[in-house]
């Protein structure tokens, strides 16, 4: 027995989920078309109790989903507020690690101790690895040709592309179909 069937012999109780709702509806319309086909315009009054009932049960079905969804949406939120905090925490506490670090590298400076061996720690005093910092003296647009790079980004231009294609004429809405097209706009569920 489909859940369209077991749905309609129960009349859509509470207990139905948003998938039964929705595909005994569907199963209902569907239903209905092919009847008023072969019955020349008439549903009958089961159909219709089970349409109301349908009808009735999807919007309090729809308010559970929806205050499910707000649920998690203000879990997603608390989550996001505390990472932000541990973030901020674990820079704090970085920034402490970083502090201490420059004070036992200036005391081994000062003490001129290369290497320290500890019963629990080994610390060495070494030098960076990779390229030899680079301070420049002038901006580079002062500085000799041979020693500036050039950078050229490259992007298309989103909007004249869109204007020529919504309202250019047929000559450049032709032009610009070559290599752009509109795309469809999306949907989504806006909860107020």
């Amino acid at each position: 027995m489909s859940t369209a069937l077991k749905l309609a012999s129960a009349n859509a109780p509470p207990s139905a989920t948003l998938s039964d709702l929705t595909e005994e509806f569907l199963w209902i319309l569907r239903h209905i078309n092919d009847a008023t086909d072969d019955d020349g315009g008439e549903i009958s009054q089961e159909m219709e109790q089970r349409l109301a009932a349908v009808e009735a049960a999807l919007p309090q079905k729809i308010d559970g989903y929806v205050s499910v969804i707000r649920e998690i949406e203000a879990c997603a939120e608390a989550c996001s507020r505390e990472a932000a905090r541990l973030a901020a925490r674990g820079s704090s506490w970085q920034a402490r690690a970083a502090w201490l670090r420059g004070r036992v590298l200036a005391a081994m400076q000062a003490l001129g101790l290369p290497k320290l061996k500890t019963p629990l720690n080994s610390v060495t005093v070494a030098k960076n690895g990779g390229k030899v910092p680079l301070e420049l003296t002038r901006p580079p647009e002062d500085l000799p040709g041979d020693y500036v790079l050039v950078k050229t980004v490259v992007d298309a231009n989103k909007d004249l592309i869109r204007a020529k294609l919504e309202s250019g004429s047929e000559e450049e809405r032709e032009e610009v179909g070559r290599f752009a097209k509109l795309g469809e706009r999306g949907v989504h569920l806006r909860i107020s």
